[in-house]
């Protein structure tokens, strides 16, 4: 593998052969600047409303770079209103390694997690019915990279109870049992997750206004979340569909972003499939991409930086 190659042909390759978008995508970078300052604004200011992104091209057009990127931005942003003094760096809480959380350390060691993000890929194969776990499946990947305060709410609604006052480097372990367990439970469903999560989002808000920080840090207590949805054009229309329609919820809660990358024509039939409208019923190209306009607030095209599998081994 050449270092810079974004692209195997086979598909993406490691993190670090990612191929910097300003150099093969002019003008993206600055799109993406944009949608990284609305994402800090919304954590520093008093409306905490989120927003669906769709990173809109065909193989080859750098969609997992550019998901990359917007982070890496947001990071920067996040850097640029703390005091020198604190410790800002990305980390990896989990083996995926497109979700990462910026944790914020202060010099006595306290850790704040102001950003996190999730990530949830297509399927590449569904048994019948599965397509009615999407909603769940999409729940389940917010839900394992909240920030460890929002598991110890949610672990203590749940019966597991514990005394937060008194250091133990176990209890986070033990809160992601408990909800292993709960989540094995049959009756648990997508809605179930969601209300948690929900319900424990909004609790830590009120515990940020409550604590004691200075007003240049309070935000740090506050938690926006960015869930990225890589190749949705993999899977099952009627999945995408319920994934559509979850994050319609989602964003309406506060702090919630997304990014959806897939296929423009894809994404619209998947839209037209959220609706229960059906496709192929005589409606014109503006009548779908309205249809997907309800789902998706920001639209972001890329085209092909290759254009067959010679083009990449030139790179």
């Amino acid at each position: 593998m050449t270092n810079g190659r974004l692209f195997a042909w086979e598909g993406p390759v490691g993190l670090d052969a990612a191929v910097a978008l300003e150099e093969n995508q002019p003008g993206i970078r600055s799109a993406l600047d944009r949608y990284a300052d609305e994402i800090i604004a919304a954590l520093t200011g008093a409306d905490l409303h989120g927003f669906v992104l769709a990173l809109l091209g065909p193989w080859g057009s750098g969609k997992t770079s550019a998901m990359l990127t917007l982070f890496d931005l947001v990071q920067e942003r996040l850097r640029e209103r703390l005091p020198e003094a604190l410790d800002v760096r990305a980390v990896q809480p989990g083996q995926e390694p497109l979700a990462r959380a910026i944790q914020v350390t202060d010099t006595n060691g306290k850790s704040w997690y102001p950003v996190t993000s999730s990530v949830l890929r297509a399927p590449l194969s569904l048994a019948p019915g599965q397509v009615n776990d999407a909603r769940l499946a999409l729940a389940h990947a917010i839900l394992w990279q909240l920030p460890p305060e929002m598991w110890d709410k949610i672990a203590g609604w749940l019966g597991e109870f514990g005394d937060p006052k008194i250091p133990d480097p176990d209890q986070q372990l033990r809160a992601e049992r408990f909800l292993h367990e709960k989540l094995r439970q049959e009756s648990v469903s997508g809605t179930d997750i969601e209300r948690w999560i929900t319900s424990a989002r909004r609790a830590c808000l009120v515990d940020a206004e409550a604590e004691e920080t200075p007003d240049e840090l309070k935000f740090l207590r506050r938690n926006v979340h960015v869930t990225m949805l890589d190749d949705l054009d993999r899977a099952r229309l009627d999945f995408t569909a319920q994934i559509l329609n979850a994050m319609r919820f989602w964003v309406d809660n506060e702090g919630m972003f997304f990014v959806v990358a897939a296929q423009e024509s894809y994404l619209i039939r998947a839209a037209e499939v959220a609706e229960d409208k059906g496709a192929g019923e005589g409606k014109n190209d503006n009548h779908a991409e309205r249809g997907l306009h309800k789902f998706v607030h920001h639209e972001l095209h890329l085209p092909p930086m290759f254009q067959s599998p010679v083009d990449v081994d030139r790179k």
